[in-house]
């Protein structure tokens, strides 16, 4: 009896004895994926001109050097598409007509792969995409995706041959924008920084940008979201937190109901906040390599804040007024030169010590409804100190001491 439909998904994986795919010629539809995975010896997918198919797999198949055997994907894909580590693979032409894939797009591995042409009328995608590959050198006709329903996992290791990553029609993922990937076991020949930019990304729903705690190498990238308005939509946690390879974070603002984590990323240098605004606690705390926090509007955190503990950091700038709910502490940054103010409040103790290198504290604060704490900052001087805090109602009383002198 010939085989002619398959409802939900077929796999067809890890032979060495098929040479060929002759035997599947009656196949006339595949109402899932069809995955073909991890058989060297088939050269064509010629004897399956006639199925049809809801989403496509194609791994490790290093006997093929074109997917043109296959009928063209239609236009909406109710499956995904995956095309991943096939090392003599070329193109995908059959995808050129596709507009929205219901599932996964997962593009990596794919050493012969200089763009991705053939998905350049791709709007939407309902699960997650990944995207890697050392050959590409563009991936400028993925212009019109807009949306992303899961998470969009960057491939920064596997990118050599990009200066940019840009999407910019992307508006929304629906997940989370993981980048340290070296869980795939990449390791990065490239060490120029990567800049990746999502001009017109508003909402990352998800809730994590850049992941890691792990010791891999990780090509450096910049991560620039200048139209970013909300990350995560419950009240768990945004992480921005140990993403090895992050230089330089800039985002419009991160408004959320979360508790935010700016934590152990080993290499990061520059924050850059047009504002902030957050119904629970703010974190910045064991970047080694973070020089400057600068925010440029209104920060605005229900709980509290910390910026603690970060050994390269040399000036916060608040360019526009805090509103701080509970406490507010800036301690334990040993470089640290400069923390300027543009006004706001601290409904709680406000706490700026043990900075060892502290010697400038400038702009105003309107009010403290706990203690003002400003002490053990050596290069500080009390009587600057004093002179700052001078205008400052603190309800609490004010805590000025153990600095320098005089």
């Amino acid at each position: 009896r010939v085989l002619t439909e398959v409802t939900h998904n077929l796999t067809i994986a890890g032979s060495t004895s098929i040479t060929s795919l002759t035997g599947l010629a009656g196949l006339m539809k595949v109402g899932g994926n069809l995955r073909l995975i991890s058989l060297p010896h088939v050269t064509t997918l010629a004897p399956l001109s006639a199925l049809s198919y809801g989403g496509l797999d194609v791994e490790v198949m290093d006997g093929l050097t074109s997917l043109s055997g296959l009928r063209p994907a239609p236009a909406t894909m109710t499956g995904g598409i995956g095309v991943v580590n096939n090392r003599n693979l070329l193109s995908a032409t059959i995808f050129r007509n596709v507009t929205s894939i219901d599932g996964a797009l997962d593009i990596r591995g794919n050493p012969l792969f200089t763009d991705l042409n053939d998905l350049g009328l791709v709007t939407h995608v309902g699960g997650n995409v990944a995207i890697g590959g050392t050959g590409l050198t563009t991936i400028a006709r993925l212009a019109s995706l807009q949306s992303i329903d899961g998470d969009l996992r960057l491939m920064v290791n596997d990118l050599d041959g990009l200066s940019t990553f840009e999407l910019p029609a992307l508006t929304i993922v629906g997940g989370d924008l993981p980048t340290d990937v070296t869980r795939f076991g990449s390791t990065p020949t490239q060490t120029s920084v990567l800049t990746i930019r999502f001009a017109a990304l508003t909402n990352i729903i998800g809730g994590v940008i850049g992941e890691g705690h792990n010791n891999r190498t990780v090509r450096p990238f910049d991560l620039i979201l200048p139209a970013l308005q909300t990350v995560g939509q419950t009240a768990g946690a945004v992480n921005i937190d140990g993403t090895p390879g992050l230089r330089n974070l800039t985002v419009a603002a991160l408004n959320t109901a979360a508790v935010v984590n700016v934590d152990n990323d080993p290499d990061l240098e520059a924050v850059v906040i047009g504002s902030v605004s957050t119904a629970s606690t703010f974190n910045i705390d064991g970047n080694p390599s973070l020089k400057s926090i600068q925010v440029n509007g209104v920060f605005q955190v229900d709980g509290t804040l910390n910026i603690d503990g970060n050994a390269s950091l040399v000036s916060i700038h608040f360019g526009g007024p805090i509103q701080i709910g509970e406490t507010m502490n800036i301690d334990g940054n040993r470089s640290l030169l400069s923390i300027q103010f543009s006004g706001g409040t601290v409904g709680g103790t406000a706490n700026i010590d043990n900075n060892a290198l502290l010697s400038s504290l400038t702009g105003p604060l309107s009010s403290v409804g706990g203690t003002l704490n400003v002490d053990h900052n050596p290069k500080l001087s009390n009587q600057a100190a004093m002179a700052w805090a001078a205008a400052i109602s603190a309800a609490g009383g004010k805590n000025i001491k153990d600095n320098g002198t005089p």
